[in-house]
């Protein structure tokens, strides 16, 4: 196993905290995280990447808006505006990085963020693995507006809420 270490990366006028194992000689796989309350690259990737070390130039940075990353004060409004800022900045991030082609694992959030990486620059990804992705436009249910807004109200009870929304046996 290896470890993992993680540094601030400027692109721009945003700020990426990136987590990150493995030689960057060996193959890179960007690892990018789902959305939701605590959503960041490690609580989404931390075993996985450390795991992978050996094998992979592992990169797990918390997206924008998310976890120690910037969060654009005001948000640019509307899903679509917000992604499109996200894969702007991650292919600043690639960029910076000097990484011209890099393999995607993408999870909920991070899944569409991939696919529209893939549509926007497919010339910079190898392959790409999508768990419970995204995807085109689609008119959130409540319970996934409850998990768009949660920060709206970031209560107790407001967790307890989106919980009983997303748990099939809340006994």
């Amino acid at each position: 196993m290896g470890s993992i270490t993680s540094r601030d990366v400027k692109v721009g006028a945003v700020s990426f905290h990136l987590n990150h194992s493995g030689d960057p000689r060996n193959e890179a796989v960007l690892w990018l995280h789902g959305s939701g309350p605590g959503a960041t690259g490690m609580s989404n990737w931390e075993a996985i990447i450390e795991q992978l070390a050996g094998d992979f130039y592992n990169l797990a940075p918390d997206v924008i808006g998310f976890g120690d990353s910037s969060h654009p004060n005001p948000p640019p409004q509307g899903i679509a505006a917000f992604t499109k800022l996200r894969v702007d900045t991650i292919l600043g991030l690639l960029d910076t990085l000097d990484l011209r082609k890099v393999n995607l694992v993408g999870n909920s959030m991070g899944g569409l963020i991939s696919l529209c990486l893939v549509q926007k620059a497919p010339e910079r990804i190898s392959r790409v693995i999508l768990m419970g992705s995204g995807g085109g436009p689609v008119t959130p249910s409540p319970e996934l507006l409850k998990l768009v807004t949660f920060y709206n109200n970031p209560t107790t009870d407001s967790m307890a809420e989106l919980l009983s929304c997303f748990v099939y046996d809340t006994a």
